[in-house]
């Protein structure tokens, strides 16, 4: 969540409290920004099919309910499905709207406001993608972004899966006793899992939710379009807590924030020591910003959920 000109831009992202705050000595390069997202998704291989599948067992089928299936290529296929560009904040930056009648807005804005650390959390992602697509429906218009060399990206769906890569989606994280703890891909997979899902429009948005988003400048018209629409899975304003008066939750059932917990929870046995309890502590934080009982869901809820996009209507 961004402020501009005494307004709120909402912006899906993910991000996450530091396990410490010690500064740690000079440590070699790593890898970061797209050429780490590219090695993390070599690696959701089929060495984590096995964590997969005994999760989905343990859970009632939860983790198949959400993928489609406990293979490597099922976690990769939906995660294909929905992100499709991954960026730098500096090579997203590069592009521009090609539209010339943009009329500004409340909620929507290009480029971003470059006040990103708004709030306790550092970023990890953000997903532009559904952004712009909902930017384009309130302005009545399909957009399209262009870069200085001639690229473009037609926004034609919510799934256009445009991502920026923000400074806390690192190689290692730091822990407190342990200094600077290399994390697995699947850490980070666990990301992509929670961005992907900002990806869908579920239940489709409706001319009235358009008209109401176009008419938002306040938090609490924000918060009512929030309450009523599942589309982008846009984080609500949290009610208590670290990210309280913050869009850093979720208030409906399967956003970003539980799948994000599901995929951490199947696959932390892959790991041990300081890494289990960095994925742990993730998983964990990541549950805490559900604003809904999530033991009710999964106790009765006998429906799957909706992983299905739909467009406006």
């Amino acid at each position: 969540m961004r402020a501009l000109s005494g307004v709120l831009i909402v912006v899906a992202s993910t991000s996450i409290l530091s396990c410490s705050k010690s500064k740690d000595k000079a440590a070699p390069v790593e890898l970061s920004g797209p050429p780490l997202v590219r090695q993390d998704l070599k690696q959701l291989d089929s060495k984590l099919a096995v964590h997969f599948s005994n999760y989905d067992r343990d859970t009632n089928q939860l983790f198949s309910s959400v993928f489609g299936g406990t293979s490597a290529d099922d976690v990769r296929d939906f995660i294909d499905t929905r992100l499709s560009y991954y960026m730098s904040k500096e090579e997203l930056r590069d592009y521009s709207l090609t539209s010339v009648d943009i009329n500004p807005h409340a909620l929507f804005n290009w480029p971003p406001s470059e006040d990103s650390e708004d709030g306790p959390g550092v970023t990890r992602a953000s997903n532009y993608g559904v952004y712009l697509w909902l930017m384009g429906l309130v302005n009545g218009e399909e957009l399209t972004l262009e870069n200085f060399e001639g690229k473009q990206i037609e926004i034609t769906s919510s799934r256009v899966g445009i991502m920026e890569i923000g400074p806390g989606y690192t190689a290692s994280v730091p822990v407190t006793g342990h200094g600077k703890v290399a994390m697995p891909a699947a850490y980070r997979q666990a990301v992509l899992v929670h961005e992907a899902r900002h990806s869908d429009c579920t239940g489709g948005i409706s001319s009235a939710e358009i008209a109401s988003l176009r008419d938002i400048q306040y938090m609490y018209e924000y918060k009512r379009f929030n309450e009523s629409s599942a589309c982008g899975h846009l984080h609500s304003v949290c009610e208590s807590g670290t990210f309280q008066g913050i869009a850093a939750c979720d208030n409906k059932p399967w956003g970003p924030y539980l799948l994000g917990a599901i995929y951490l929870e199947a696959t932390m046995d892959s790991t041990s020591g300081a890494q289990y309890a960095v994925m742990e502590y993730a998983a964990a934080e990541s549950r805490s910003r559900l604003d809904y009982d999530l033991g009710r869901l999964l106790s009765y809820s006998k429906e799957k959920p909706d992983m299905s996009s739909r467009g406006a209507y």
